[in-house]
C-alpha cells in the first residue's frame, strides 16, 4: 500500500528502522532509544518535521507535509496508561501550532468518542482538543482496542483522531475491521478534495420566500410559468468551501444564528451567550455531518480504505480531461460511434416502429357505465391534489420544464387552487397539454451487462412532475373503478396497493406444495412479455377502459388517450443533446404515472383463454402459466393441452402487438420424479 501518511504508535522503532518507501520520523524523547510515537511519510512528498517541547509522560511527534497543493500539519501522541501526563503541559505544546490532525493512542475514555463513560484523563483531552485546540473529534463511535481476556472480549475507546473545523466536511474516519497483529485496530482517515482551491457557489432556494412570491402574484393563469419565477427569485447563490457538503436553508440560519450569539457574548461576555454559542457550533456540525450523509459519494469517498494510490491517481489520470464522463459516451468511444447515432439507434430499438404496430386489434363495442363515467369525469378537489403531491418524491430529477416535486410540495393554498383549476380544464375538455408530453430519456446500464455494447443500455425518462402530478389523480380514480369492479384478479399484483410479487410467488408454491404432498406433479411455463410498454396498441387500451364502463366522450376518457398519443422525446448523455422527436402512436407512454396500470389492465384479456385447471400468474410483463397433473409423471396429452394454451395466448399478444420472449421463456416440470429434459423435449415452440 502507498499511504501518503502513517501514524504509529507503541511501533519501538530505533534510529536505525528503515521503511522502503517511507521517511521515519521519531519522537526526540524516545525511552533507551525505541520510539513510542512515530510518523512515516512517502518519500515523494515534500514534508518536515516540527520540533515540538518535551511534555513528561507523553510522546509525540509531528510532521508538516504538501499533499498535493496543500499543506498539513499532522502530530501523532502516545501515552501510556501507567503515566500521568500534566494536562496544562501538554495543552501549551499542542497550542504553539496550528493543527489539521491530531491522532494518537491516549489511553482515555470520554463519551465524546464512543465510551461508555469518561474518565478524568478523557475529559481534559477533550477539553485540549476541542476548548483550547478547536478542533473536531471525528471517530463515530465504534470501539478502537480489543483485547480476548479469560472471562470474554473486551473493547474499548482509546483512539482518538481530532481535525480542524475547516477540514471537518472532507475527512472520514474509519475502523479496520479485519484481525490485526496488534489488540488496537488500524484507523484510516480519508481526505476528500486535495488539490482543490478556492470556493464554489451553490444554490439554496428560500422556501418561504418561495411562497411568499408565489402569494405575491396578480394572477396565476400560468402557473407553471409563475412556479419557475417564484423559484428563481427565492433562489440565492451561496458561497462555500469546495468541500462544503451541498446546503440548506436550515443551515444558513444557523450559522446566523451563531454569529448572533458570538456578537453577544462579545458585547457583554457573559457565559450563558458563550455556551450557547458552543451549544450552536455542535449543532452546525452534527447537522453538516447529515448533509455529507446525504450528498452522493464522489469517487474518492467510495474508496476502500485500503486501496493502492497509485493506481487510483492513474485512474483519475487517465480519465480526466476529455475522456468519457459516463459508461455510455465509453461504450460509444470504445465503438468508434457518434454519440448522437448511438442515441438514436438506442431510441429506435426502444420504441420500434413500423406500420405493422398501427394496426387495429378486434375492438368490440361494450355498454358504457354511466355512473362510473359521472364519477371519474367531476370535478378534482383540493384534497385529491393535496395527495398527490404528496405521493411525490422530493428527490425526483427535474423534467425538462425544470419543475421539481419540491417546488410543488411548497406551493402555497392561492397556488394550489390555480393548479387545480388547470386540471379541471384539462379534465373537462380532454386534452392533455402537448408541454407535458415531452421527455427526456438517458441511458442507464443494465446491470450485470456489458458495458461496451449499445444493447446493454435502457432508456429512463425524465419527464414534467406537472403532467406527473395530474396523472396521480388520474390514477387513483381509475383504481378505484378497477378494484370497485374486481377487474383486476388476485393474481395481477403490478402496481395495485398492499400487493407485491411474494403474492404471485405465494400463490404458485402453494400449488406446487399441494400437488407435491398429493403425489402429484406440476408443469409451469415461465415467460417475459417483449416490449411491454412499447408496442401495446392503444386500441386495447381503449378496449380497456370502454370495459370499466367509461364512455368515450367523457373527458376522462379522452385526456388518457391524449396523454398517449403525440409525444415526443429526445435524448441526453453527458453534454451530447439529440434533436427533439415524435414517438409513434402506439405503446404506453415512456416515464408516465399512468403507463403502469394501463398495462397492466389491459393483460387481463389474456385469461379468456384459460381453460378449467389452468391457472396464470402476473406480475406486469412477467408471467408464469402452469397446471397440476395427476401421477408422478408429465402426460402427453396435458402437455399438448399446455402447448395449446400457450399458443393462444402468444396469438393474443400478437393482436396487442406483444410477443413473448424466447429466451427468457423457460418450461419447468416439478414433481416427485424429476426428468425435466424428457418433458421439454415434448413441449414445441
Amino acid at each position: 500500500m502507498e499511504v501518503p501518511v502513517i501514524c504509529l504508535n507503541e511501533g519501538n522503532l530505533d534510529h536505525t528502522a528503515l521503511i522502503p518507501g517511507y521517511v521515519v520520523y521519531r519522537d526526540e524523547h524516545a525511552i533507551a532509544g525505541k520510539s513510542r510515537a512515530s510518523i512515516l511519510v512517502r518519500a515523494d512528498l515534500p514534508q518536515t518535521q516540527i520540533k515540538l517541547r518535551n511534555v513528561q509522560g507523553a510522546h509525540l511527534c509531528a510532521v508538516s507535509v504538501k499533499l498535493q497543493s496543500e499543506q498539513w500539519s499532522i502530530v501523532t501522541v502516545y501515552i501510556s496508561p501507567n503515566e500521568t501526563v500534566d494536562a496544562g503541559s501538554l495543552m501549551n505544546c499542542l497550542k504553539a501550532q496550528r493543527w489539521e490532525v491530531i491522532t494518537g493512542d491516549f489511553n482515555a475514555k470520554s463519551e465524546a468518542w464512543g465510551s461508555p463513560h469518561s474518565c478524568n484523563r478523557g475529559r481534559n483531552i477533550q477539553k485540549i482538543l476541542e476548548d483550547d485546540l478547536e478542533l473536531v473529534v471525528i471517530n463515530d463511535g465504534r470501539p478502537t482496542f480489543r483485547r480476548n481476556f479469560r472471562s470474554g472480549m473486551v473493547e474499548s475507546h482509546l483512539d482518538v483522531t481530532a481535525v480542524s473545523e475547516d477540514n471537518v466536511g472532507r475527512c472520514s474516519w474509519n475502523v479496520e475491521d479485519i484481525a490485526n497483529v496488534t489488540d488496537h485496530a488500524r484507523c484510516w482517515i480519508t481526505l476528500e478534495g486535495l488539490g482543490k482551491k478556492g470556493w464554489r457557489n451553490a444554490n439554496v432556494t428560500d422556501w418561504v420566500e418561495y411562497r411568499r412570491e408565489l402569494d405575491g402574484c396578480g394572477s396565476l393563469s400560468d402557473v407553471c410559468s409563475a412556479i419557475k419565477a417564484a423559484k428563481r427569485a427565492a433562489t440565492k447563490k451561496v458561497r462555500l468551501p469546495y468541500w462544503a457538503p451541498p446546503p440548506d436553508v436550515n443551515l444558513v440560519q444557523m450559522f446566523d444564528d451563531m454569529e448572533k450569539v458570538k456578537n453577544q457574548f462579545r458585547r457583554t461576555g457573559l457565559l450563558y451567550h458563550y455556551v450557547n454559542g458552543e451549544r450552536k457550533k455542535e449543532e452546525i456540525r452534527q447537522y453538516c455531518m447529515k448533509l455529507q450523509q446525504k450528498q452522493s459519494a464522489s469517487f474518492v469517498s467510495s474508496l476502500s480504505p485500503t486501496s493502492n494510490l497509485t493506481s487510483v491517481w492513474q485512474w483519475i489520470k487517465k480519465n480526466s480531461g476529455n475522456a468519457a464522463k459516463s459508461p455510455f459516451m465509453g461504450c460509444c468511444i470504445a465503438n468508434n460511434i457518434d454519440p448522437n447515432e448511438a442515441l438514436d439507434q438506442l431510441l429506435d430499438s426502444a420504441v420500434g416502429g413500423g406500420s405493422d404496430l398501427l394496426k387495429t386489434g378486434d375492438s368490440e363495442i361494450v355498454e358504457s357505465d354511466t355512473h362510473v363515467s359521472r364519477m371519474v369525469c367531476k370535478k378534482f378537489t383540493l384534497w385529491e391534489l393535496e395527495a398527490a403531491i404528496e405521493a411525490g418524491c422530493a428527490r425526483s430529477a427535474c423534467g425538462p420544464d425544470e419543475i421539481s416535486n419540491k417546488d410543488l410540495k411548497s406551493l402555497p393554498l392561492k397556488a394550489k387552487y390555480a393548479l387545480l383549476s388547470v386540471f379541471n380544464g384539462v379534465l373537462e375538455s380532454g386534452c392533455w397539454p402537448t408541454e407535458w408530453k415531452s421527455g427526456e430519456g438517458i441511458p442507464l446500464q443494465k446491470i450485470g451487462k456489458d458495458s461496451a455494447r449499445l444493447g446493454s443500455y435502457r432508456i429512463i425518462v425524465k419527464s414534467s412532475h406537472v403532467g406527473k402530478l395530474l396523472e396521480r389523480m388520474f390514477l387513483r380514480r381509475l383504481m378505484v373503478v378497477l378494484e370497485e369492479k374486481c377487474y383486476l384478479t388476485d393474481e395481477m399484483s403490478a402496481y395495485r396497493p398492499l400487493r407485491s410479487p411474494q403474492d404471485n410467488i405465494l400463490d404458485f408454491w402453494t400449488d406446487v406444495e399441494e400437488a407435491l404432498a398429493g403425489g402429484d406433479h406440476v408443469v409451469a411455463v415461465f415467460f417475459d412479455v417483449s416490449g411491454a410498454y412499447n408496442k401495446l396498441r392503444h386500441s386495447v387500451i381503449e378496449d380497456t377502459l370502454r370495459d370499466l364502463g367509461i364512455h368515450s366522450s367523457c373527458g376522462f376518457y379522452k385526456a388518457c388517450i391524449s396523454h398517449l398519443t403525440d409525444r415526443t422525446i429526445r435524448m441526453k448523455c453527458d453534454t451530447v443533446v439529440t434533436d427533439t422527436r415524435a414517438i409513434p402512436n402506439h405503446g404506453a407512454s415512456q416515464g408516465a404515472v399512468l403507463s403502469l396500470i394501463l398495462f397492466a389492465a389491459s393483460t387481463k384479456r389474456l385469461r379468456r383463454h384459460l381453460p378449467r385447471g389452468f391457472m396464470l400468474s402476473q406480475f406486469s410483463d412477467d408471467g408464469v402459466l402452469w397446471i397440476r397433473c395427476k401421477g408422478r409423471s408429465p402426460c402427453q396429452v396435458r402437455l399438448n393441452h399446455l402447448q395449446t394454451v400457450l399458443a393462444l395466448m402468444v396469438e393474443e399478444l400478437k393482436k396487442m402487438g406483444l410477443t413473448i420472449e424466447p429466451d427468457k421463456t423457460v418450461m419447468m416440470p416439478i414433481g416427485p420424479k424429476k426428468d425435466p429434459l424428457d418433458a421439454l423435449s415434448r413441449l414445441k415452440g
